[in-house]
């Protein structure tokens, strides 16, 4: 394109100064290796570096466009050869040597899951500038990434959203709903969790099948009887049965809290998550009237094999016990003389290995356009 008089090329200045002239303005865009062209305004010598030698023009006739691509080189000495990068301004010094000097950022680190994308948004970006969306969906920055003065992007990883406290980090009034997040410390599953945003921000897991506990109301009507009744005052304190449609659980030690009933129904009184007991098995031959069930399955975790259950209460015994192979299912059936049974471990799951998550656009993957 050579030289247009009368016309200034918008929107692709990367530096504006005072030069010396025509040909000095040109000799400084030659000076960066991502100058392509310049405008010159002949009154004032103002001097105009672009990262472009094409796109949209505008009729002005106190400036000159240069396509400095197709001029010879008006750089000599220790700089008429530069191998600075894109991002860098070539100094001369002496000995025939010279300096690369910054003056932003080019292209993105290195770094895992981050999104590309949105570095490729500018060929240049400018010391202390902030780049949004930095990682890519359902991960988010360790830390804000800007252009630091020396030229390289500020030190940062892209986290998996492993925590609803995770969300906070880049949305300051998230709503509560279901997130796909990567809770386990290896990021090896992605599973469905419901945020609950208050004060803290609480985890919690859908569960999709019945998961229940209940402290049987019912007596034996007398010693020699197997024969059921439902006192007309309950035989025990804790009498109640609780139906969990959520279970909570706690991301950091990966283990369910069995005493959250923010999410169920409760009659009477609240029952604790895979307890049961009853005031009825007074001896072995009538049985037992309280019963838990925990089922996990299709939510992407299971109880550890570890999870173990003992007797509480006068006579507390464990009638079954049932376990399924894959680690989903757990049924228990206890009572006593006012007793039965509760985990004596904590609740621990892991991750359900043959879980595959659902193609489901109820649930969000989170993203971060920037920390707040």
């Amino acid at each position: 394109m050579g030289m247009l008089s009368g016309q200034r090329l918008l929107n692709v200045t990367f530096s504006t100064n005072v030069s010396n002239g025509l040909m000095d303005c040109c000799r400084r865009c030659q000076m960066f290796k991502i100058c392509s062209s310049v405008n010159f305004n002949l009154s004032s010598s103002v001097c105009e570096l672009n990262l472009a030698s094409t796109g949209l023009f505008k009729s002005q006739h106190d400036y000159e466009f240069i396509d400095t691509q197709s001029w010879p080189s008006l750089v000599f000495g220790s700089c008429a050869h530069h191998d600075c990068l894109l991002h860098q301004r070539c100094e001369e010094g002496g000995n025939s040597e010279h300096t690369c000097v910054p003056i932003g950022c080019g292209s993105p680190p290195d770094i895992p899951f981050i999104n590309r994308t949105s570095f490729g948004g500018k060929v240049l970006w400018q010391f202390n500038e902030i780049v949004a969306h930095v990682c890519s969906v359902g991960y988010y920055p360790s830390t804000n990434v800007t252009c630091m003065e020396n030229g390289n992007w500020v030190n940062f990883t892209c986290e998996p959203f492993r925590t609803c406290a995770n969300i906070k980090k880049c949305h300051a009034n998230p709503n509560n709903t279901e997130f796909w997040l990567r809770p386990f410390t290896d990021h090896s599953q992605t599973i469905k969790i419901y945020c609950q945003f208050s004060e803290k921000a609480t985890a919690h897991i859908t569960v999709k099948q019945p998961n229940r506990s209940v402290m049987s109301g019912m007596v034996r009507s007398s010693n020699d009887s197997c024969d059921a009744t439902v006192p007309p005052v309950p035989p025990h304190q804790n009498v109640g049965e609780t139906q969990f449609s959520k279970v909570s659980f706690r991301v950091v030690n990966m283990f369910i809290k069995p005493r959250n009933h923010i999410y169920a129904n409760i009659t009477l009184h609240k029952q604790s998550y895979g307890s049961a007991g009853d005031c009825y098995a007074s001896n072995d031959t009538c049985g037992v009237k309280g019963e838990f069930v925990i089922n996990l399955t299709g939510t992407g975790i299971r109880l550890n094999s570890s999870v173990e259950w003992e007797t509480w209460g006068v006579e507390g015994r464990i009638e079954y016990l049932n376990r399924s192979d894959d680690g989903l299912v757990v049924q228990g059936a206890c009572g006593g003389s006012c007793g039965g049974c509760k985990p004596k471990t904590k609740l621990f799951i892991e991750p359900d290995p043959n879980y595959t998550p659902p193609d489901d656009s109820a649930a969000i993957s989170p993203n971060c356009v920037s920390l707040v």
